[in-house]
């Protein structure tokens, strides 16, 4: 009789069994399809606008008296060389043909990274909120001298700077607006942020929704 009841029991374990690991594949191979669709797709966003010109005047003094860059009263340290004892230029100063003395002797000179710097907080401090500079290059300025002074190592100069902004676009918050929606939602969506183009780059190719993950969404601002 015990033979013949743990046979049973076997046999219906043996029957069970394929059933429960056929469960336990499926159910895995779901779960893994899962994290794929999660996981995998990633989408990149190139939005353009139409940038608003902004040419702004900018004077400040050089000074070979300061050590540092003073912002508020628009004053940037200089340093007075001769052009007999150091002919070759200095890496990282600006040399500017009118800042030299009658003799072509001397030379006032001063940093790149200074003028740069001064010029960003002065931006700053006028660009409105809900705009951004695009491009902010030093190659975009004119740099006109005004006055000169060799022998005390001082002179005044005014910056026109010449850039151009956009809207300022809270990048994370975009990402969120749009995360697991269809492209022809999302481009709805962007219509809303004032964009001037869109367009999508979605892999795989043949997926027609944004991730669902904000972190596999990639924005990238230019301009139209």
């Amino acid at each position: 009789m015990k033979n013949i009841f743990f046979s049973k029991n076997s046999r219906n374990i043996q029957e069970i069994w394929p059933i429960q690991l056929k469960f336990f594949f499926i159910i895995s191979f779901l779960l893994i399809c899962c994290g794929l669709l999660i996981l995998l797709p990633q989408t990149k966003i190139e939005i353009s606008f139409s940038p608003q010109p902004l040419v702004l005047n900018f004077p400040f003094n050089l000074s070979e008296k300061i050590s540092q860059v003073n912002v508020n009263l628009a004053m940037i340290p200089a340093r007075r060389i001769s052009l007999l004892s150091e002919p070759s230029a200095l890496d990282g100063y600006i040399y500017l043909e009118d800042l030299k003395d009658q003799t072509n002797q001397l030379q006032l000179i001063y940093k790149r990274d200074d003028i740069v710097g001064f010029i960003k907080q002065k931006l700053d401090n006028v660009v409105p909120k809900n705009q951004q500079v695009v491009d902010f290059s030093f190659d975009h300025w004119q740099l006109i001298v005004q006055k000169k002074d060799l022998s005390t190592g001082w002179a005044e100069i005014t910056a026109i700077v010449k850039e151009e902004t956009i809207p300022l676009i809270d990048e994370n918050l975009l990402r969120e607006s749009v995360v697991g929606m269809t492209l022809v939602d999302a481009e709805k969506i962007l219509e809303t942020f004032q964009v001037a183009k869109s367009s999508f780059k979605v892999w795989p190719t043949f997926w027609n929704r944004l991730p669902v993950l904000k972190e596999r969404i990639h924005v990238i601002l230019t301009k139209n």
